[in-house]
């Protein structure tokens, strides 16, 4: 190429000015024997960019300093603020017809921007020979502000740089926008829990977006009572997982509003009180900072709604106690006390009865007047139902005339010791018409014989 100088020095100092001089240092413009650039290939997952025009990227001019071509942009890419640039592969090449003669052009560089973020430089391009490239990865810059892609040469960022042109062909780009990764946790079933029962979490990553997680992983802290005996993901194939750490990762990436659950189940090992068992999910080392990261991972302690980050969640349950169920025999003793009860009978004294004497004038030769008929003996009184108690006897009293004149007689009734019998005995009607009948005889003939007795006497 030519290059123009303008001497800072006083004429005179070498015997000769030079303004406006022209070196002969090669050309770069196209001939047809120049080569021809090559053509960049990207891999998969990766999009191809570069200028929509071959253009060479170079320095002209020298003193005062000014530049052509010095950044390119990239038609159709910008970037917005937390947005990850991957720079997966770059072409950069320089070549023309004169080149292998021309003096050694340093720092053929060139790098990519975005906004005030400016990513690796490009190798430089070998010397001496007609054309040369370099290949490989500058990484990645994360823009800070929303900005515009370019591509920018070496020598306008850093103005040491002279003597260079050089043909950035293109890169491979990816984008990454930031992401925030959540993990939830539930119960899946209701209980109740004793100890030795079996109980199932599910977990669930979910990525929200805006941006695609090129992976995570998920740790259970496992708390003390809780022994897991399963770990996997409900879709096989979403998580590979090792259940001696109570661990999964994923097997791919998690594009926005996708989800990946997985279930833990195990056997509660206490008799009673509150599991509380937490768990945390965070990216792949190498990926993107999450628009929410995870911090400090939580411990079996952590109350993981008081944390600021959304990678952690916590599911609890209450074990009881079984129920003791108490059989309470009652013996009753029944104690028979017999008293033998000693039943006297007392009959009482004959009660002697003083019937008064009576003086029946009689006059001889008549006879003594009949006796009256006695009158109805009183009913006999039923019998006494049994008693401990004596039984007190009854007087009945029977009248009867006697020349004239009623004698009365209180014949002692004898007392009818208590029954054995459960019913008492009872007289019939003819029964007690007998019996008074018999009594008032003997009645009668009682008092004619003391009639007789007394009037023998006088």
């Amino acid at each position: 190429m030519s290059l123009h100088l303008k001497s800072k020095f006083a004429p005179g100092f070498f015997g000769l000015t030079l303004v406006g001089a022209t070196l002969g240092l090669g050309n770069p413009a196209a001939h047809a024997a120049d080569p021809v650039p090559p053509t960049l290939t990207c891999p998969a997952g990766s999009t191809a960019y570069g200028p929509a025009s071959l253009t060479r990227m170079a320095v002209l001019v020298m003193n005062p300093r000014q530049g052509e071509n010095l950044s390119i942009p990239l038609t159709g890419l910008s970037l917005k603020a937390g947005d990850r640039l991957n720079i997966v592969n770059y072409l950069s090449w320089d070549g023309y017809e004169t080149r292998a003669s021309t003096p050694a052009q340093l720092n053929e560089k060139w790098a990519v921007r975005a906004g005030t973020v400016v990513s690796a430089y490009t190798e430089d391009i070998a010397d001496g020979v007609t054309f040369a490239q370099t290949t490989g990865s500058l990484g990645s810059i994360v823009a800070t502000a929303d900005a515009p892609v370019d591509l920018v040469h070496h020598g306008l960022l850093n103005e040491s740089t002279i003597f260079n042109s050089v043909f950035p062909i293109g890169v491979c780009l990816s984008v990454d926008s930031p992401f925030d990764l959540k993990v939830t946790k539930a119960l899946t079933g209701s209980g109740p829990f004793q100890q030795g029962s079996s109980a199932t979490f599910r977990m669930v990553v979910t990525n929200n977006g805006p941006g695609t997680a090129s992976g995570w992983e998920m740790i259970d802290v496992v708390p003390a009572g809780f022994t897991p005996t399963a770990l996997s993901p409900v879709v096989a194939g979403s998580a590979t997982c090792t259940l001696a750490q109570a661990r999964c990762v994923s097997t791919g990436s998690l594009a926005p509003g996708a989800s990946v659950a997985i279930d833990m189940t195990g056997t509660v090992g206490i008799a009673s009180g509150s599991l509380r068992n937490v768990v945390y999910v965070d990216k792949a080392p190498a990926d993107l900072a999450e628009t929410i990261p995870l911090g400090t991972p939580p411990t079996s302690s952590t109350d993981t709604a008081q944390t600021p980050t959304n990678n952690d969640a916590e599911a609890s349950l209450t074990v009881v106690a079984p129920t003791t169920s108490t059989t309470t025999t009652t013996t009753t003793t029944t104690t028979t006390t017999t008293t033998a009860t000693a039943t006297t009978t007392t009959t009482p004294a004959a009660t002697t009865t003083t019937v008064p004497t009576v003086i029946v004038p009689v006059t001889p030769g008549t006879p003594a007047p009949a006796p009256a008929a006695p009158a109805a003996p009183a009913p006999a009184p039923a019998a006494p139902a049994p008693a401990a108690t004596p039984t007190t006897s009854a007087t009945t009293t029977t009248g009867a005339v006697v020349a004239g004149v009623t004698i009365t007689t209180a014949v002692p009734t004898a007392p009818v010791a208590p029954s054995i019998e459960t019913e008492g005995i009872a007289f019939t009607g003819s029964e007690n018409s007998a019996v008074s009948l018999m009594g008032a005889i003997f009645i009668t003939l009682g008092a004619i014989f003391l009639v007789g007795i007394k009037l023998r006497k006088n």
